[in-house]
Parts: structure tokens; C-alpha cells; sequence
């Protein structure tokens, strides 16, 4: 529109030419955002009747075209990237069907297997796992002790003893984010300790999501 308010020529002005001079701002106006709109399209609706107005029409087809290019690798990149995640996926839960399968699991116990696998998978989606990330390895060991402080400190400091002790000695809090806490997701039903059981080593655990039912056998 406003190519061709202010075009030198006053007789070939597309305003002019397509009979819209004696249209009102808005309707003139709505003309011009039609005739932007089916650039995209490659839809003539109005033709160029000057130089500037011709120039114009030029470097808007060619940055509709450089647009809908751009729109269409990114869509296209994307698409193919979740192609790839989904064939990979696939593969391993068909590999474990199979090991499962040769070496043959009761079915209620394979199928508990597949549907932690596949809840793991879909956990690993929301949160990507540290040993994910080879850069991290790559960071100073200071650099990666704040970072562990700064991902586990909220869950251990709601704990008594560590807000304590984080007052008392902060870098023993962090050397505790650093090297002793570790992440692991457990599927709805799975034991996480029984009765009778010796552990291998003593640990603390901290519910993040979801919770937890004790029970104690009766006898005791």
C-alpha cells in the first residue's frame, strides 16, 4: 500500500490502475495485506505498474520463497530427527522382547519388564540422563562439583541433618551432590527393599516423585 502512495509515476500506480483510489484506508488496506498474503502462493492478484512497485514485488517473492525454504527444512529436520529417535526405540524394545523371549520368561514377569523398559524410555524423554551428555565430561572437576550442587542440594538440604551440616561445612555438602547421589527411576510395583534383606551398601533414599508404601510382616 504504501508503494504505491508514494510511486513517482502518477498515472501507473497499481492503487490507480486496479480502480482502489477511490476505496477508503481500510478497504485499500486489506487490498495490499491480500495481495502480501498470496505472495506466499505465488498468486499474481495484482500486477506491478512502475519500477518501485515491480522491485518490490521481486524482494518479497524472494523472501517468501528463502521463508517457506527455511519453514520447510526445519519441519522437515525435525520430522526426521523423531524418526530416528522412534526407529531406535523400537529397536531396543524389540531386542529385549526377544532376549526375554529366548530365554523364556514367564510371561506376567516379561511383561513388567517391557512396561518398566518402557516407562524408563519415556521418563528418559522428559529428564535426559547425565551419562547422555558427553560434554559434561569434558568440563573442570570444580565446574562439575557446583553444577551436582546445584541439580541435588534442593532435594538433600529438605532433610534435617544435611541443612545442618550445609550450615556447619557447604563443601561437604557439595562433595556429598558430587559423588554420592545418584538418580534412578522405579516402576509402579517394583521392590525397592524387602524383610531379611542385607544390603550391599547403606543408603539414603529421597522420594523426588510419586511415593512409597512400607509395610512390616506381622510376626515382627
Amino acid at each position: 500500500y504504501g508503494v504505491g502512495r508514494i510511486s513517482s509515476s502518477d498515472d501507473r500506480r497499481w492503487i490507480k490502475m486496479s480502480n482502489t483510489e477511490d476505496m477508503g484506508f481500510g478497504q485499500q488496506y486489506l487490498v495490499s495485506f491480500h495481495w502480501s498474503l498470496a505472495q506466499f502462493a505465488g498468486e499474481l492478484i495484482i500486477e506491478p505498474q512502475n519500477d518501485s512497485e515491480r522491485a518490490f514485488t521481486v524482494v518479497v517473492l524472494f523472501l517468501a520463497i528463502i521463508g517457506s525454504s527455511m519453514f520447510v527444512s526445519t519441519v522437515t529436520t525435525s520430522m526426521t530427527r523423531l524418526q530416528i529417535l522412534s526407529s531406535k526405540q523400537s529397536s531396543q524394545l524389540a531386542t529385549l522382547r526377544r532376549f526375554l523371549l529366548d530365554r523364556n520368561i514367564s510371561r506376567p514377569l516379561a511383561t513388567r519388564v517391557q512396561q518398566n523398559a518402557q516407562y524408563a524410555l519415556t521418563e528418559q524423554k522428559k529428564d535426559i540422563p547425565e551419562a547422555s551428555v558427553d560434554l559434561l565430561s569434558m568440563i573442570s572437576n570444580p565446574l562439575l562439583v557446583e553444577l551436582h550442587f546445584e541439580i541435588y542440594s534442593h532435594v538433600l538440604l529438605e532433610h534435617p541433618f544435611f541443612q545442618c551440616y550445609n550450615h556447619i561445612n557447604p563443601g561437604g555438602v557439595q562433595k556429598v551432590c558430587n559423588q554420592c547421589v545418584r538418580l534412578f527411576t522405579m516402576y509402579k510395583g517394583d521392590l525397592l527393599f524387602s524383610d531379611f534383606e542385607v544390603p550391599s551398601s547403606k543408603r539414603m533414599y529421597f522420594i523426588v516423585n510419586g511415593g512409597l508404601q512400607y509395610s512390616q510382616p506381622r510376626h515382627l
